[in-house]
């Protein structure tokens, strides 16, 4: 018997206590009580102590062509989620305008970068675009061990390679409505050459042709729709382990 509207399940009750309906009744009108009561029997839990003992974080791994809209997906994801983290990247890159170190990548040397890497200190790493890029491995599982769900925002090399290493992340990739409008975000962005453009978008048809590897495909259209259907993925596999934990 376990009824998940009390704050105590009987089912975790050692078998010198008398699990009348009395005491169920009794329990439900005054969990607290009873726990104090039969503090010293470490069988009794309540639902914040179980998921305490039993949470690990999720890792949600999302990615897509360059232009896709995955980051700001990710930052509206974060503002409105709690319990989310996002990981963050080392890359041997030069900072972009706006960007901080810390915040939005880690920025090493090469050499630096392959240290780490001779170390297996990265979940995964990758070349992008000549450049290196990975994911520190002991922050993300530091994360996860305390019970908090990280977002990874990495290209699709990169993904595939933390499917493999952990096979328990979830993967979504971020699809543009046509590449006619990924090349439009692109342009508009007034950062690359057209030589940059055309790599990008040679680039964007590889990476697509992926998807299929991914657990969820969202097309950004419309933004905000993008974002309420990442933030409905996150939920729904959170609730795949509440499920679980009360079966």
């Amino acid at each position: 018997y376990c009824d998940w509207s009390s704050d105590v399940c009987s089912s975790d009750l050692s078998s010198d206590l008398q699990v009348t309906p009395d005491f169920m009744n009794k329990m439900q009108e005054n969990p607290e009580f009873w726990l104090k009561e039969y503090g010293k029997n470490d069988k009794i839990v309540s639902r914040k102590q179980l998921g305490e003992r039993m949470r690990t974080g999720k890792l949600f791994v999302i990615s897509g062509p360059s232009g896709t809209g995955k980051g700001t997906i990710c930052n509206g994801v974060l503002a409105d989620m709690e319990g989310m983290e996002l990981s963050i990247s080392m890359t041997t890159r030069s900072p972009r305008p706006g960007e901080k170190e810390g915040k939005d990548y880690f920025f090493v040397t090469e050499e630096k970068f392959q240290e780490i890497k001779a170390k297996k200190g990265f979940l995964e790493s990758a070349g992008v675009y000549e450049h290196s890029y990975g994911t520190p491995k002991k922050m993300v599982m530091e994360k996860l061990d305390s019970g908090k769900d990280v977002i990874l925002e990495i290209d699709t090399q990169g993904a595939l390679m933390v499917k493999e290493s952990h096979p328990e992340g979830i993967l979504i990739f971020i699809l543009p409505p046509s590449l006619k409008v990924l090349k439009e975000r692109i342009t508009k962005r007034g950062t690359d050459s057209e030589e940059v453009i055309s790599k990008r978008m040679k680039e964007a048809v590889k990476e697509i042709s992926v998807a299929d590897r991914y657990d969820y495909i969202v097309v950004n259209d419309e933004l905000s729709v993008a974002v309420d259907t990442v933030k409905s993925i996150i939920k729904a596999e959170r609730n795949k382990e509440i499920g679980r934990a009360h079966v």
